[in-house]
């Protein structure tokens, strides 16, 4: 829940930032991301979190869940700290930037294409980014990436 001053005992304490929970797999990095809570996604990284350890259900990782819900204050903090954008779902190939371009995120779109996202990696029914921004009618992030 966002609550730093708990992470920060619990990182003091000797906690495994990257103990995965048992039903699903997720990280607290993936569940702070998840969230949007930028403090807590900082304390993780600077206790040495593993920015690219993915959610274990279907691959996905705290960047690809950053970019889903539209937290571009938290993509931007795992893109500096080294997360890979191109790192896909194992379950359709879905990358960071397909998501962001689905749910309409431009910010997110464009702050991944500044540092290199590859806009060519097909995702959920063998679409691109471009292809998955047209259906979804996101006419700012379809202008983009053409």
């Amino acid at each position: 829940n966002g609550h730093l001053a708990v992470a920060t005992k619990l990182i003091a304490a000797g906690a495994d930032v990257d103990k995965a929970t048992m039903d699903v797999g997720s990280t607290p990095l993936f569940i702070a991301a998840q969230k949007g809570h930028l403090t807590v996604v900082a304390k993780l990284i600077a206790a040495g979190a593993d920015v690219n350890k993915a959610w274990t259900t279907d691959g996905a990782t705290p960047l690809f869940v950053a970019a889903q819900k539209g937290h571009l204050t938290v993509v931007t903090k795992l893109i500096a700290a080294g997360a890979d954008f191109d790192k896909a779902l194992t379950t359709n190939g879905s990358t960071p930037l397909f998501i962001a371009a689905q749910y309409g995120h431009t910010a997110i779109v464009s702050k991944l294409l500044q540092h290199g996202a590859d806009k060519s990696i097909r995702g959920w029914q063998n679409e691109t980014p471009l292809e998955a921004a047209q259906r979804m009618n996101h006419a700012a992030i379809v202008a983009l990436l053409a």
